[in-house]
């Protein structure tokens, strides 16, 4: 997961900044908006990778 995710952001030439945590179940924290946010998200549902969004 962590590698397709990796070539996903370099191929769209998103910048982002990707902090994967190995304890417990693997989870991943990305920070997007805008047009990179809906490539994020479409990627995620594809691939039926749970995620959740915030407001902050």
């Amino acid at each position: 997961m962590e590698t397709n995710f990796r070539s996903f952001l370099k191929t769209e030439g998103i910048n982002a900044e990707l902090n994967l945590y190995a304890q417990g179940n693997s989870t991943a924290e990305i920070t997007a908006a805008g047009l990179n946010l809906v490539k994020v998200k479409q990627l995620l549902m594809k691939n039926t990778w749970w995620y959740e969004t915030s407001n902050s």
